[in-house]
């Protein structure tokens, strides 16, 4: 009887190893399932809107009517504006227009799935990569930003675009590949500033794999150049209707929310920037984040926008400093704090609203507010497939805390070789830790920031299952042998 056994899952592990590792039929496998999940959602869901949403629509309307980028906020970038731009262009501000830039968002989730397949095929093998893909391919988050009108959706393809091309620079670092890295790097920026340091991170792994080479500056020097030269003009159009040179300017946002809001600290009454600190008495019982309320009342009393965000970074650094550094361990302990639940424990983004037909999706804090190309309703939607949705994002949301601990664990055995480790392993270890570092220092932990990088986390954390089943496979093996032999 044991044999028979034995003989069925031997049979069976040779069958399933075997078929993972054919070329072509499970990356179709992963895209399938990723296109039949992305049916679902088109059919039980309509494009979303953000708080942030209605910005990103403005631009890309403006574009498509005088085709430029003359209006804009200083701390938005261009590059997601200009993805939606065409379908306004040529469809004009319609829900037609709105359902074919979800549309295209949802081809770039296919898109990343497909290319996540492919990196991890080469750094952690077939069968992690398969399994780590199909996690992903329904992973509700990514789902969620796919539907909603938000930079993550392009911000995720852009950086697995980077991180794919990165194991043929590994490789071979011409540099060719290295003009491609920077150009990448830069695009990605472009999409969120987040990315900015992104190349490097890159020339970093590069450098720790190599060493400090003749070669290693050469390329350095063609990687931040082109990457540089990609950011040139649209850090010239902000010096020319903003008065500085930048990729984006919300420093003062992104402290004046910590500082303020989130850690509560009182300001100065003799502070040295006394209309910040009228304008915030005015609004701050209005909502718990008044941050942009601080930053629009200066605009409507004439502030320039920089002027204004330059006032923020010193009136919230003057906060923090004063009593001789008081308020600074406390921020430090809760950065650590922050930097843990940015991985372990974020707050959720995904919400359901209410309908006499069903739940929809939707973001609660803009009901009643929509563009013309996206009304935030449930109109048009069978209740059916909204309840099939709601029905998946309740039972088929992963465990995301659970599995970056996994990750944890993943990343420090396959970067344990040191230098002998997959150099694109490291890559997802630290874009995965830069992320998480850079909420933690500026802002309050959100899964959408973490979203980027879930894609690494998911396939460390299947690294891990893999390699604690497969050595249990081998123990079973002998125990068979062993049984059968006495």
């Amino acid at each position: 009887m044991l044999v028979v056994v034995r003989g069925k899952i031997q049979s069976f592990n040779e069958w399933h190893r075997r078929a993972l590792e054919r070329q072509f039929l499970p990356l179709v496998l992963v895209l399938l399932v990723a296109i039949a999940i992305r049916i679902l959602m088109t059919l039980g869901t309509n494009g979303i809107l953000w708080p942030d949403s209605a910005a990103y629509y403005r631009s890309a309307a403006l574009m498509a009517k005088y085709a430029n980028f003359y209006w804009h906020e200083i701390y938005r970038t261009p590059l997601y504006p200009i993805f939606m731009a065409p379908f306004l262009w040529i469809f004009g501000q319609t829900e037609l227009a709105g359902d074919l830039i979800i549309a295209a968002q949802r081809m770039l989730g296919v898109g990343t799935v497909g290319l996540l397949y492919l990196v991890a095929r080469r750094s952690f093998g077939p069968i992690v990569a398969f399994y780590g893909s199909i996690l992903y391919a329904g992973h509700t988050l990514q789902l969620y930003y796919e539907t909603a009108v938000h930079t993550e959706t392009l911000f995720t393809f852009l950086l697995i675009v980077t991180v794919f091309c990165c194991q043929r620079f590994f490789e071979r670092p011409t540099l060719g590949q290295a003009a491609l890295i920077g150009f990448l790097c830069a695009i990605t920026t472009l999409t969120r500033p987040i990315a900015q340091f992104l190349v490097l991170i890159v020339l970093m792994v590069l450098l720790f794999k190599g060493g400090m080479t003749r070669r290693w500056w050469l390329i350095a020097v063609v990687s931040v150049g082109t990457c540089f030269a990609t950011l040139l003009p649209w850090m010239v159009t902000n010096k020319v209707y903003y008065r500085f040179f930048g990729i984006s300017q919300d420093l003062g946002l992104n402290l004046f929310h910590r500082i303020i809001d989130v850690e509560r600290i009182a300001p100065r009454e003799d502070t040295a920037y006394p209309r910040v600190l009228r304008i915030w008495k005015a609004v701050k019982h209005k909502r718990y984040s008044s941050y942009f309320l601080v930053y629009h009342g200066m605009l409507r009393e004439r502030v320039k926008a920089l002027e204004a965000d330059r006032m923020m970074v010193k009136f919230s650094l003057e906060t923090l400093s004063q009593d001789s550094w008081r308020y600074l361990p406390q921020y430090l302990k809760n950065s650590v704090s922050t930097f843990y639940r940015q991985l372990f424990d974020v707050r959720k983004s995904v919400q359901f609203c209410g309908a006499e037909e069903g739940p929809y999706m939707c973001t609660r804090n803009t009901l009643g507010r929509s563009e013309k190309a996206f009304t935030n309703t449930d109109a048009g939607l069978s209740p059916p497939y909204r309840m099939a949705v709601r029905a998946y994002f309740r039972y088929f949301e992963l465990p995301m805390g659970f599995l970056a601990a996994l990750a944890m664990v993943g990343f420090a055995l396959g970067c344990s070789r040191l230098r002998r480790a997959d150099p694109v392993v490291l890559l997802m270890c630290a874009i995965t830790l830069y992320f998480a570092a850079i909420t933690a220092i500026f802002n309050i932990p959100e899964d959408r920031f973490r979203l980027p990088a879930d894609g690494f986390i998911l396939m460390a954390a299947v690294f891990v299952v893999y390699a604690v089943f497969s050595k249990k496979s081998v123990a079973q093996s002998e125990l068979f042998e062993n049984t059968i032999d006495s």
